[in-house]
């Protein structure tokens, strides 16, 4: 096989974490900024995945003085779908963009996958697992791998007379849930993973991630993670959480790191966190069904708009923004891009801003016909 890798970001940079913005910069802070991130545009099929998700990619800004993870494990965590374009390939990348230095690759070789962990210090992401599921020589040599790098301890590949390489590292996948499932050769590798099982999202339930407006805001949060974690490391790494209740031996080793970083982020994150693992690992969930973003967006548009006939779009965000426990200022950060997000995630609707008038000027907005005919959906 021929190693190939995509550099969504440089492997051999991380960028300088931000300065620390004084009491803003909490640990609940933190993790709430990045999941509301991977909230915009994943559709997670669960509250619990998205938890699990968000404390799995903080997890690997933990390190040592040399840059490598300083867990005693790290839970390898999979997407997977039982069709293609379910979303799986997204989670995988949204969540990579916030890990310390996320890189994806596609076809995979041992030295290659041992020098991303060991060299350049990097979480690898793999798409179309599938690839590795069958087949002997390289193929086995690389499944061998990523069972050895998840434990600390022995995670030492020895290449004949060469000097070992340390294989220890963080490693999620996607791939299709059938022969993940199904494969004897990944029996071993299962038992190390948390599972998330995605599925088709229906039109204009998460935004479209863009690049060219997104990956600035990834960046920034990925600082704020780096420098919340590197103040806090010796906090992280000292704690012995307390296992969710119904979770020992094997599911114990996965939840210890992502539970240690939730006890130290405090707020709600230690109850929250324990509840997403119990969901994922034991199908125990007390969770109220989630609300897709699209029906609370346009449940908050029937009531901005009541008896008018058309407002401004700068009017609709304003009154979006002041609405009291709505989560549109965290989605939408920046007023200067605020006006294009709501665009985006009206368009699969088939509504688009018009031209309407406030007073003596003519502006864009939206009017309450075209919106009318879905707020009964």
């Amino acid at each position: 096989m021929t190693a190939t890798m995509t550099d969504l970001w440089p492997v051999a940079a991380v960028e300088a974490p931000r300065v620390l913005r004084g009491p803003d910069l909490t640990g609940e802070a933190v993790l709430d900024a990045a999941r509301s991130f991977m909230a915009r545009f994943v559709a997670f099929p669960s509250e619990a995945a998205l938890d699990v998700a968000t404390a799995w990619a903080v997890h690997t800004h933990v390190t040592d003085t040399d840059g490598k993870l300083a867990f005693e494990t790290t839970p390898r965590i999979a997407f997977l779908s039982k069709e293609p374009a379910s979303g799986k390939t997204q989670a995988l990348m949204r969540m990579g963009s916030l890990c310390r230095n996320g890189q994806i690759l596609g076809d995979v070789l041992a030295l290659g996958f041992a020098s991303l962990i060991s060299e350049y210090r990097a979480d690898v992401l793999v798409d179309e697992i599938d690839g590795m599921i069958k087949g002997g020589g390289g193929a086995q040599q690389v499944r061998t791998l990523m069972l050895m790098g998840y434990q600390q301890e022995g995670a030492q590949w020895m290449r004949g007379s060469k000097p070992p390489i340390s294989v220890f590292g963080a490693l999620a996948f996607a791939g299709l849930d059938k022969k993940w499932r199904s494969a004897p050769s990944m029996e071993a590798l299962r038992q190390r993973t948390i599972m998330i099982e995605m599925s088709a999202a229906a039109p204009g339930s998460v935004e479209e991630y863009r690049p060219r407006e997104h990956r600035a805001l990834a960046k920034a949060i990925r600082n704020d993670i780096a420098v919340w974690c590197q103040h806090n490391a010796g906090t992280i790494l000292e704690l012995y959480p307390e296992a969710p209740e119904g979770i020992h031996s094997r599911n114990r080793e996965l939840c210890d790191p992502l539970l240690q970083v939730a006890d130290a982020a405090g707020g709600h994150w230690p109850v929250t966190l324990r509840a997403a693992l119990r969901e994922l690992l034991l199908g125990e969930s007390d969770a109220p069904p989630e609300i897709p973003l699209l029906t609370r967006l346009l449940e908050a548009l029937e009531g901005i708009f009541a008896g008018t006939r058309q407002l401004s779009t700068v009017e609709i965000v304003t009154a979006l923004f002041d609405l009291p426990d709505a989560p549109w200022r965290k989605l939408w950060p920046s007023d200067a891009t605020a006006p294009r997000e709501l665009a985006a995630m009206l368009a699969p609707l088939g509504v688009s801003p018009v031209k309407v008038r406030v007073g003596d000027k003519t502006m864009r907005g939206y009017r309450r016909v075209d919106l009318a005919e879905h707020w009964d959906c």
